[in-house]
């Protein structure tokens, strides 16, 4: 075991035994919030350790890879070491002796031909802006070939129309889109608030940062509209934006491009269950937890994670929440490891994963979409951002009155960002959350960075899910 500090005083712990069993470097991160990680070449990733509401720094939480046991739990996270390896997600390092992402990257479906001219692929302007080919300098897979993961060539692919739950699961089944592949197309559109004119610029740059990532991008046709007043354009129209990436049978994706407000207004409007039938990833996060609420009762899966209007387009390469989701859209994403919280309940739980936005959640009460946490476990998601104190324990006072935070497996308390009137509650706002899931006598984790802060993981939702909270920490597994 070899130990090496950087300049910024993280120690990074290399283990050869471990580099030779084809495993990922290993992180010991204690820096403060925005403390950068500099390789020998330059390259950064920020925000590698960040505290929290009580003082307490706490690290980045590391991805696990697909073949890891829980025992794993305690180990350190994964570092950067040289420019080409900006970050180090479920990797092996390429002196283990493993394949190239070149030519892991080359891998064609059976039956499937990957050409824009069978698709019959486009990617529409925005008015009044001409489409630009070029994109930004990141790398898909940065030199890093990802090991033990679940790949649609794999021995344990899941093809479209099967059942994603592992067997002998508690849970029913849901269907699993199958992963991404370098060449396949992915649909981007906007069913919520609109992209405003000074904004143009950003998202041109951020759907570079997509292409960038090996795949082709099939624009909405009202993306860059602005006539819709909040939104891009009228409820039908963005409605029949959406359908049409659903029914089109060549894309393997489709990418929220923001939240804000808009997407309950068009449920009533697009048929979800056709993904049933022809499974793809439906990306997004806050506004868009009314997509992945409908999407579980449909039952098919989804990813919560960062959204293109939200990309750090100056440092393509340092944002981590947008290479997570390049990472779970390609199928490199087995879990999280988080550090220890002192609001942390332990134990061990199964179930599905579900939930997003608290206040999203909080007004699909008796609606069709709301979350149903009483026919089978639930891991259930929460983060919020922007609200009062006052209405993060009415939301909270709902859940249990109504019986339905007593039924749920675990709790995963996401970020809970610029939450107002703290002082005058003389508590924080995690502090109002653990009042209430003190009680519920189930495994709590804190401290997974997934919502509006600068870190958002992505997460599988609707996945069978393991939580483990320890001592050590907790773990988040998809299974």
């Amino acid at each position: 075991m070899t130990t090496k500090r950087s300049p910024h005083g993280i120690t990074i712990r290399l283990s050869l035994a471990a580099l030779a069993a084809g495993l990922s470097l290993t992180l010991s991160a204690a820096a403060k919030e925005g403390r950068t990680l500099t390789g020998g070449g330059g390259a950064s990733l920020s925000g590698s350790a960040r505290t929290t509401p009580h003082g307490i720094a706490d690290s980045v939480p590391h991805p696990l890879g697909a073949q890891e046991s829980m025992q794993r739990m305690g180990q350190e996270g994964c570092a950067p070491r040289e420019q080409s390896e900006r970050l180090w997600l479920l990797g092996q390092h390429p002196d283990a002796g493993g394949t190239s992402p070149e030519a892991s990257n080359t891998r064609t479906a059976a039956g499937r031909t990957r050409t824009a001219a069978a698709h019959g692929e486009t990617a529409a302007a925005p008015h009044g802006a001409a489409n630009a080919d070029s994109t930004t300098t990141i790398t898909p897979g940065t030199t890093i070939t990802p090991v033990g993961l679940v790949t649609r060539d794999s021995s344990s692919t899941i093809t479209p129309g099967r059942c994603a739950t592992p067997a002998g699961s508690a849970v029913r089944p849901f269907v699993r889109p199958p992963f991404l592949q370098e060449g396949d197309s992915v649909g981007v559109v906007s069913i919520s608030s609109r992209i405003d004119e000074e904004q143009l610029k950003h998202a041109l740059q951020s759907l570079d940062i997509l292409r960038s990532w090996g795949v082709r991008l099939r624009l909405a046709p009202h993306l860059f509209d602005r006539n819709g007043g909040w939104f891009a354009a009228p409820d039908s129209v963005r409605a029949r934006d959406l359908q049409q990436m659903i029914d089109n049978p060549h894309l393997r994706a489709i990418i929220f491009f923001r939240g804000g407000y808009g997407a309950v207004r068009i449920l009533d409007r697009v048929k979800l269950d056709r993904l049933r039938r022809d499974p793809k990833w439906l990306v997004g996060f806050s506004d868009l937890t009314t997509i992945h609420a409908a999407l579980q009762h449909v039952g098919v899966e989804s990813i919560h994670g960062a959204m293109p209007g939200g990309f750090r387009t100056l440092h393509p390469e340092r944002d981590t929440s947008a290479l997570w989701l390049r990472e779970a859209l390609f199928g490199r994403v087995a879990g999280y490891h988080v550090a220890p919280h002192p609001l942390n309940h332990p134990g061990r739980a199964h179930g599905r994963l579900a939930g997003g936005n608290l206040s999203v959640m909080h007004a699909l009460n008796g609606t069709p979409e709301a979350y149903d946490l009483e026919h089978e476990p639930v891991i259930l998601l929460i983060e919020d951002v922007g609200e009062s104190i006052h209405h993060i324990d009415r939301m909270m006072q709902t859940l249990r009155r109504s019986g339905r935070l007593d039924r749920i497996a675990g709790l995963v308390v996401g970020d809970f960002t610029h939450i107002r009137n703290e002082k005058r509650w003389e508590a924080s706002v995690y502090e109002v959350i653990d009042s209430y899931a003190r009680e519920l006598h189930v495994p709590v984790l804190y401290g997974l960075p997934a919502g509006h802060d600068r870190l958002n993981v992505a997460l599988y939702m609707g996945r069978d899910v393991e939580l483990v909270v320890t001592d050590g920490g907790g773990s988040l597994r998809f299974l």
